[in-house]
């Protein structure tokens, strides 16, 4: 039970609304598509089967991990190595898929020396589970990790590629 105060300024107690008594909200996921003749196959009878059709919204707001290919990656890092990834995991910004972070800063938080951490970005930019945007911006591959829709996925794994494409081509042209 609440209480409530009335507009004499008693207090009353008033019963909460059962879940039959609140407003419900229907949302249809199923839809009918027709009917199927099926065999059983211990008996032999022909059944006549309902088809329906059933929508799964269960690709929203999930971080996506592909743990075979994150586990790789883990494999070819140390201890302190991993500390940094889970420092920088910690650090993602889900709308771009993005961490702002100077090794500094990574060196300050962790102890861990700016050497350690400077091989520890170049394993995971060879892995191509990171890439550098610019100087202290780097965007995971969602190719890894995602959160969000499968949209948002493509999404960022157009720029990801795009990034990947337009850093590929300043070396060529640096090497020209």
């Amino acid at each position: 039970m609440n209480a409530n105060m009335n507009k004499t300024g008693k207090v009353t107690k008033k019963k909460r609304k059962s879940e039959s008594e609140l407003p419900q909200i229907k949302v249809k996921t199923q839809h009918i598509i027709g009917e199927k003749r099926l065999i059983d196959q211990e008996s032999g009878e022909i059944v006549t089967c309902v088809v329906v059709e059933k929508e799964v919204n269960n690709d929203f707001n999930f971080h996506k991990v592909w743990l075979n290919d994150l586990m790789n990656i883990l494999g070819l890092i140390g201890t302190k190595k991993v500390e940094v990834l889970k420092y920088l995991l910690s650090k993602l910004i889900n709308e771009e898929n993005l961490i702002v972070v100077s090794y500094k800063e990574i060196e300050e938080e962790l102890g861990i020396s700016s050497r350690t951490i400077a091989q520890t970005f170049k394993i995971l930019q060879e892995a191509n589970f990171l890439n550098q945007v610019k100087k202290g911006i780097w965007r995971v591959n969602p190719s890894f990790l995602i959160k969000g829709k499968s949209q948002k996925r493509q999404n960022i794994m157009i720029k990801y590629v795009n990034e990947i494409n337009e850093k590929n081509e300043r070396l060529r042209q640096k090497d020209n």
